[in-house]
């Protein structure tokens, strides 16, 4: 039963196992990437390099699929990582934790300091549920686990009353502050919390109620009080939209203010100008060379002249060829300017991709041989190979000296509508024959089809390649896979 859920989009599971790659919808897959910053470092630079293999028969190619389409389709968020604390550190720790500098701030904080220390404890107490909840179903799943420990009975008592702690707490330090705008987010944080106790711990619960394990009395009776509490606060109505909005809401404290330039567009006068001077300069030499030979009122002076002229054309419009033919590979197709919320600049980051059919690297071909579609059957179906370059250089200098954010998280969303444009029909018939009646019967199988995607990640110490299946047919994407070495 769960595992259907899994498949068929359940928003707790589809939240619950946001890994490395994951399905947003039913066309936009999503692969998550982090950065560790190192401060005693001027720069730091790393760099991403996507090769996704497609079918042939998709036909998408630097024909069908240009540039301005891909980044059409392509969403690049980069921000910083979410702190991780418990929710012991959340009630403990006088430095970091946001719940206590909002304790500090009430008498000398800014109206903006504030503001954004609830938006921090509101990321952060998110990520630290989510993870509580993902550790302690990672062990109920264990198929070597056939009794459950009173350790582990204790630590999901332990998490509920650290979480009302944290609610508790959060209200008296609520009470401290007058100011309405601030009054108004501690109100816009606690509908945040009760919309993830509810939606979290009921689904915990529901799983662990129909799993191999029936939870204690305790547990159960405490995890259903909590939920009850805090769904009282939450508005049925638009629900997922107010959690959305609130989420983004949140979110903010967290992102990196981003310029993006497309470089093409600032070279494009430049390159016209170096072009027609080269071919000027060829003509004038053409010219001067074979001027003396002619008088000027005869007609293979006028021919030259014309023929000279057309070279030089030629040779314009040939040079300007060839550099935007090699554009991807001198300079980047975009240029994105990174900041801070105090508009310091942070970094930037720049993009390319194009076609590289034949020109795949030896050690990309050798980790794509070693995926097939299906795993009985060792043959390669002709695909093209879509590149795409992000390199990232960071001055972490720039940040507060101890700041809690000193990873980066870069989100990359890939649409894939068109890839699916050309595709079969999901479902097809086949004529089968019964073997117990003789009857022959329809049957309808799933039609499908398998992109492969490797990432090969550089950072300053090391390199490290990932690879991935995506399983996509005429109605969307099906699954993304992450496929352990």
């Amino acid at each position: 039963m769960v595992d259907d859920e899994r498949l068929q989009g359940n928003w707790f599971w589809r939240d619950l196992e946001e890994g490395i790659i994951h399905i947003r919808d039913q066309l936009q897959l999503e692969l998550k990437s982090e950065f560790k910053l190192h401060p005693e470092e001027t720069t730091n630079e790393f760099f991403q390099e996507f090769f996704l293999f497609v079918p042939e028969s998709l036909q998408i190619n630097r024909e069908t699929y240009n540039k301005e389409q891909f980044y059409g389709d392509e969403t690049n968020i980069v921000r910083f990582k979410t702190p991780n604390m418990s929710f012991d550190d959340l009630l403990r720790d006088k430095i970091n934790s946001p719940l206590n500098r909002l304790d500090t701030l009430v008498e000398k904080g800014s109206e903006a300091d504030v503001i954004h220390e609830l938006k921090m404890y509101g990321n952060i107490f998110r990520s630290t549920l989510r993870n509580e909840i993902k550790s302690m179903i990672e062990i109920l799943e264990r198929p070597s686990i056939h009794n459950l420990s009173p350790e582990f009975e204790k630590s999901i008592l332990n998490m509920a009353d650290l979480i009302q702690q944290n609610l508790d707490k959060f209200q008296q330090i609520k009470s401290k502050y007058k100011n309405p705008s601030i009054l108004e987010t501690f109100k816009w944080t606690d509908e945040f919390f009760a919309i993830l106790i509810d939606s979290y711990l009921t689904a915990f619960l529901d799983f662990f109620r129909r799993g191999d394990f029936t939870p204690s009395e305790e547990i159960d009776q405490k995890l259903s009080s909590l939920i009850l509490k805090e769904s009282k606060k939450e508005k049925e109505e638009e629900l997922l939209m107010r959690y959305s909005l609130l989420n983004k809401y949140m979110i903010e404290a967290l992102q990196i203010k981003n310029s993006r330039v497309e470089v093409k567009k600032k070279h494009t006068p430049l390159i016209g100008m170096a072009a027609a001077g080269i071919a000027m300069m060829f003509y004038m030499v053409l010219f001067t060379w074979k001027i003396s030979n002619f008088a000027i009122t005869s007609f293979p002076f006028v021919a030259l002249v014309v023929i000279f002229y057309i070279l030089k054309d030629r040779l314009k419009e040939g040079l300007k060829d060839v550099y935007w033919k090699n554009f991807t590979r001198w300079f980047p197709d975009y240029s994105t300017e990174l900041k801070t919320a105090q508009n310091k600049k942070l970094g930037s980051l720049q993009e390319s991709v194009l076609f590289i059919d034949g020109e795949v690297p030896q050690d990309i071909l050798a980790e794509r041989a070693k995926i097939q579609p299906l795993e009985d059957l060792p043959i390669l179906v002709p695909e093209n190979c879509l590149y795409y370059k992000k390199g990232f250089s960071f001055k972490p200098g720039v940040l507060e000296k101890g700041s809690r954010r000193q990873e980066i998280t870069s989100l990359f969303r890939l649409n894939l509508h068109k890839f699916i444009e050309k595709a079969n029909d999901s479902i097809q018939t086949r004529l089968r024959l019964n073997p117990e009646s003789l009857k022959i019967e329809e049957k309808r199988l799933p039609k499908g089809y398998y992109l492969f995607l490797i990432l090969k990640n550089k950072h300053p110490d090391h390199v490290e390649t990932k690879k991935f299946k995506i399983t996509l047919n005429k109605s969307g994407i099906e699954r993304v896979q992450y496929l352990r070495n």
